[in-house]
């Protein structure tokens, strides 16, 4: 609570960014501590999403400073950011939600959240379209990929740690 103090009151606000655009996203909670997001950050390309900032994340300066000018922001760990998120969206009227791109169906729903507060906020809605586009192409692959363990596993409980703080 006290570092979204730190960065709200101290960093995010100070700087203009050169080229602000309708697809401008922040992600909040994100540590990207093995690299995950790293894997999500080619969908968002695809669907010509920018990441304005991911705070910690892979965040520089002039990222976290700039990341007032963002259209819509995604919260990954609530616990961590979440005021945060509230206080970005009181102040710069940045709309967020919470979610996760941990699992296939959690990741879909992810990009529709963006997408829809994207649009919500002035971007063009052919986005939504491509975005349904896109996750029926990934999610095919992925379920394809899957497909040689469902037999083995099928039925079967597992825990995953997926990192965290």
């Amino acid at each position: 609570k006290l570092a979204a103090e730190a960065l709200l009151d101290h960093v995010i606000g100070t700087v203009e960014p050169d080229d602000p655009g309708p697809y401008d996203i922040n992600i909040l909670g994100e540590f990207n501590l093995s690299g995950e997001f790293w894997l999500v950050k080619p969908l968002l390309d695809r669907l010509g999403i920018r990441v304005r900032a991911c705070i910690p994340g892979d965040a520089r300066y002039r990222d976290i400073a700039s990341a007032h000018r963002a259209r819509a922001a995604m919260m990954v760990c609530s616990t961590a950011l979440i005021s945060l998120a509230r206080k970005m969206e009181e102040r710069w009227d940045i709309p967020f939600f919470e979610g996760s791109f941990y699992g296939i169906s959690d990741t879909s729903q992810a990009l529709r959240n963006l997408v829809r507060l994207l649009v919500r906020k002035g971007a063009d809605p052919e986005i939504l379209e491509r975005t349904e586009t896109l996750i029926a192409q990934q999610e095919a692959i992925a379920w394809k990929k899957l497909e040689p363990y469902r037999q083995r596993l099928q039925g079967k409980r597992v825990l995953l740690n997926t990192g965290g703080v």
